[in-house]
């Protein structure tokens, strides 16, 4: 069973997945454990177009107004500043499905690379454990690479086994570009 749960701006992403746990909890719930990671990665990549893309063409749009800025000041030291984020991916949104506008085009370059983005995950550090329950809160870096660029994101995340220990559930709290 996968779902994603919109939250504010970013997102969360969850996924359960049947996998045969042995062993004691110290052993098979840890942040970074094989079968944890590569959870993570599957819901990035699930998620690519409803929350990955929207990021990434926004930080695009930051880098571009660092080079070239805007008329309005004002304005373009909010959205470099991260104030109007959720604002930019609203427009961002709008824009994608406008086929001659600059995002339209870089858009439609990531949805023919969907299929063979990078992500690597790394800096992992447990955040807290709950050995009660078998669950772990992480925190890691993330790099998410197209041909177009790399982007780096930050997650927090949770490891958790269902009570009968027989599938794990690893929730994305928070995904957001650093």
């Amino acid at each position: 069973m996968k779902r994603l749960i919109l939250k504010s701006r970013i997102g969360v992403m969850s996924l359960v997945v049947a996998v045969s746990l042995t062993g004691c909890f110290e052993e098979k719930v840890r942040c970074n454990n094989d079968e944890a990671i590569s959870l993570v990665k599957e819901l990035i990549f699930d998620n690519q177009e409803n929350v990955v893309f929207d990021n990434v063409l926004l930080m695009d749009r930051k880098r571009e107004l660092k080079n070239e800025p805007t008329d309005n000041e004002f304005v373009t030291n909010m959205i470099l500043n991260g104030q109007m984020d959720g604002m930019g991916l609203m427009a961002i949104q709008i824009q994608k499905g406008q086929g001659d506008s600059a995002i339209a085009k870089k858009y439609k370059l990531l949805m023919g690379e969907i299929n063979s983005v990078k992500i690597a995950i790394q800096d992992i550090v447990t955040i807290s454990k709950d050995k009660e329950i078998n669950k772990v809160q992480c925190q890691a870096s993330s790099n998410i690479s197209y041909s177009i660029g790399t982007y780096p994101f930050d997650l927090i995340y949770t490891v958790q086994t269902t009570d009968d220990e027989k599938k794990l559930l690893v929730n994305i709290e928070s995904f957001e570009a650093q």
